[in-house]
């Protein structure tokens, strides 16, 4: 765990004089606000920023406040900067509320204690690098598990399913860091399923009224909800987690699974939609993608400006503004000129709020693309049932099909995004399809998350409807559906792909999916090169390949088998360019590194 650094300021607003604190690089530095000014409504009668400016004068950045409770009577207003400069910061408050405006104090921002958050390059623009220049590739467990109507009828007996408690969302997010998960998904949305609120500090993100009906204050945040993601976030931070928060979805709006019924959107719950044309949802043109809707739109803007002023300080958050919106299983099937105009809309309003432009997601069931939205918006085609169809090409039932097809069908998907140039951006599954009726499903994960690796893009944990966390200690819930002593293995699978990445000594940065290279195989082989003579090759059953290297003149190179089930290397040896020859050690899944020596 990182050291705890002291990331706030406490300012006195009688005195005039500057307050002084320190914070490192990426970090946050909070200042703090007090005032006993009667304010009808905090969350919408009192705006605060502070602007914060480098000493040498070129830098300066407006960042917005936000209401956080009160204490000794008092109304506690919290402005949150993440330097990503070193030097002297100083800072300056303006507010509507007298007490709040014009305050002052500066901040020396020290050397780093992390590699910071998420930026890319366009240079290598499929993959994510950390803000001090290094490679990041994630590993991802994807979306944390979520309930349907009657609980986890996937793979047990149907049973109401309580939302998970603050103490079990850390354990989950410990769990995942212990074992080199190193990204998430969140997807309490889908806790509308649950017949009622049984814990506000877990959703919704207004203030609830009434928990048993879905009852919400729509003019109110809700502080515990807020307040406890700031603890989940530090969390998964101190772990090496990316957090994906999902802050705009129609998954809220939808019907049937997804409760239009439970939607805080809805205004028979205290919401501000409704059901114009009956039909048991608000998410067609005229509701939920109405932009000329003042009313919708307000809520809509004080909802985002809230969550991005408490939570884009932090350097491992990122953000999705949609989800299932061109899923035919999840409700209506968004055309791609109403999608196109209605994300490119909140992409720009969301960029214009955050002062660290974080990553964007748009999300649906089966991929999500990084980072972009605009007028080249074009998804590959949606995924039905529980198929994995590349563009195409080969098709694989999650359940039924040999893991060879299936793995097919996922190298096929992922070469097919690679060579179309509006997915020249980092590629990573949000869930993989359910495939809870393989006794094989532990050796199937394993073995995809290598071969998505290796045909470019991120795979993910199975669409999963059951509890987080089951036992104590605490483990995931499938390893007991299946009978499995403890965690299920392929964590552990997970722990050594994350130790690999970390340690290959390869440029991952530049890796392109080739599998042109790979002839005379008595398995498939799926493999990724570099111009600079590196490769990495997956064997999923082992067996004999023929690699094209780099011309012979080039040089010798070493090659070296990893083993994927240990994180063992085989020992090293020397071999030379052009075609050549590679003999799996043993027919189980192997990892063959190449490199130019």
């Amino acid at each position: 765990m990182r050291p705890k650094i002291l990331l706030f300021a406490l300012i006195t607003l009688s005195l005039p004089c500057w307050t002084f604190a320190a914070t490192p690089q990426w970090e946050i530095f909070e200042v703090t606000l007090e005032t006993a000014a009667p304010i009808k409504n905090p969350f919408w009668d009192a705006d605060v920023t502070a602007i914060f400016t480098l000493a040498n004068g070129n830098r300066s950045v407006t960042i917005p406040g936000f209401y956080d409770g009160e204490s000794g009577g008092k109304k506690i207003f919290r402005v949150r900067f993440a330097p990503d400069k070193q030097g002297t910061w100083t800072y300056r408050t303006t507010s509507t509320i007298g007490d709040l405006n014009g305050k002052s104090g500066q901040v020396e921002v020290t050397g780093p204690i992390s590699k910071g958050g998420l930026t890319r390059k366009l240079s290598t623009p499929r993959i994510f690098f950390r803000a001090d220049g290094s490679p990041y590739y994630p590993v991802n467990f994807g979306l944390f598990p979520h309930p349907n109507n009657s609980g986890g009828t996937d793979i047990g007996p149907a049973r109401p399913l309580d939302f998970p408690s603050e103490k079990v969302m850390l354990q989950f997010i410990d769990l995942m860091g212990d074992h080199g998960i190193n990204m998430m998904m969140d997807i309490r949305v889908l806790f509308q399923r649950s017949r009622t609120i049984n814990d506000p500090s877990f959703y919704p993100p207004f203030q609830v009224t009434d928990p048993q009906t879905w009852k919400i204050d729509r003019d109110r945040f809700s502080l515990a909800y807020f307040q406890r993601l700031d603890r989940e976030l530090t969390r998964a931070r101190e772990k090496g987690l990316f957090y994906t928060l999902q802050i705009l979805t129609t998954q809220a709006v939808q019907k049937g699974e997804f409760t239009w019924t439970h939607s805080f959107y809805n205004r028979a719950n205290g919401g501000w939609l409704e059901d114009k044309n009956g039909d048991g949802d608000a998410d067609d043109e005229n509701e939920y993608y109405n932009l000329d809707d003042q009313t919708h739109m307000k809520y809509v803007r004080a909802m985002l400006r809230y969550t991005l002023a408490r939570t884009a300080a932090y350097w491992n958050v990122m953000y999705r503004i949609g989800g299932d919106a061109r899923n035919p299983n999840s409700g209506r099937v968004i055309e791609p000129p109403l999608a196109i105009k209605w994300y490119s809309h909140w992409f720009s309003f969301v960029r214009s709020e955050d002062p660290y432009d974080r990553p964007l997601t748009i999300g649906r069931a089966l991929e999500v693309v990084m980072n972009e939205v605009g007028s080249d918006w074009n998804p590959v085609p949606d995924t039905l049932a529980a198929d994995l169809q590349a563009c195409g090409g080969p098709t694989a039932s999650m359940n039924n099909s040999p893991i060879k097809d299936v793995l097919r069908a996922i190298a096929g998907r992922g070469e097919c995004l690679w060579l179309n140039p509006d997915y020249s951006r980092p590629v990573i599954l949000y869930e993989a399809p359910p495939m809870w009726k393989r006794k094989d499903l532990y050796e199937l994960m394993r073995k995809a998350y290598w071969v998505a690796f290796a045909s470019g893009y991120v795979w993910a944990w199975p669409d999963a409807h059951y509890e987080v966390l089951v036992g104590n200690p605490p483990r995931l819930y499938d390893a007991e559906f299946y009978g499995v002593q403890g965690n299920p293995p392929i964590l552990a699978d997970l722990k050594r792909l994350s130790a690999f990445l970390a340690d290959v000594n390869v440029d991952l940065a530049r890796l392109a999916p080739l599998r042109r290279l790979v002839s005379e195989t008595e398995q498939d082989v799926y493999l990724l090169a570099n111009p600079a003579g590196q490769y990495i090759a997956v064997f999923p059953f082992g067996g004999k390949a023929i690699l094209q290297l780099a011309d012979a003149k080039a040089g010798r190179f070493d090659a070296q088998f990893y083993n994927p089930r240990t994180g063992e290397y085989q020992q090293k040896f020397e071999t030379g360019g052009g075609p050549q020859t590679f003999n799996a050690p043993t027919a189980e899944d192997w990892v063959l590194v190449v490199r130019k020596k």
